[in-house]
């Protein structure tokens, strides 16, 4: 996920410095930079839980659901019943995983 941020750095870097060691130590310091940011904010890990169960299940099953009934036009016999199956159980996950989510958040106040 981290990827293209590298590139972007390393490529604004890259006509200066040769490229390996500054690769190196671009990478190390995101990494540490990641490392630092997860353990100084409190219950990070239960908010990157919160934002995956309800992004994750949308960007990834319903959003490409929806396009794809909106730009086709010609649909077979069952395939709009099918996509709208899917639409509602990505919705039901995304409601019992935001949920359970922040049931574990409140749990640890």
């Amino acid at each position: 996920m981290v990827t293209p941020i590298v590139n972007a750095i390393e490529n604004q870097f890259r006509a200066y410095y040769s490229k390996k060691p500054i690769s190196l130590l671009i990478r190390s310091t995101l990494v540490i930079s990641t490392v630092v940011v997860a353990l100084s904010i409190p219950f990070f890990g239960y908010l990157m839980s919160l934002v995956g169960a309800f992004l994750r299940v949308i960007g990834s099953i319903i959003l490409p659901c929806l396009c794809y009934l909106k730009i086709s036009g010609t649909y077979r016999r069952f395939e709009p019943i099918v996509i709208e199956v899917i639409v509602l159980l990505g919705i039901a996950i995304v409601i019992v995983g935001t949920y359970a989510s922040v049931l574990e958040i409140v749990g640890r106040l």
